[in-house]
């Protein structure tokens, strides 16, 4: 239980944005500690590929990283990979 009760509380203790496309899916998620703000280099981004039927096909990261150091603000700018 400990696991998960870490897990929880690491997801919860967090900021989350979401950019949607023109289909309603997710387009761009991101996560930073609350309370900060969009226009920081604090934010952990994901960006999610759709195909034509709607359906998640891949997951990407910009320049491939996973750290905590991008804008959510410049999300359209990042190389994902």
């Amino acid at each position: 239980m400990a696991g998960i009760r870490k897990l929880t509380e690491s997801v919860l203790n967090k900021a989350t944005a979401i950019d949607y496309d023109a289909n309603n899916n997710p387009l761009y998620i991101g996560k930073a500690e609350k309370g900060s703000a969009k226009s920081a280099a604090v934010w952990q981004l994901k960006k999610f590929i759709w195909d034509a039927n709607n359906n998640l096909t891949d997951i990407r990261w910009p320049d491939g990283s996973d750290s905590y150091e991008y804008i959510w603000d410049n999300r359209n700018s990042y190389s994902f990979s």
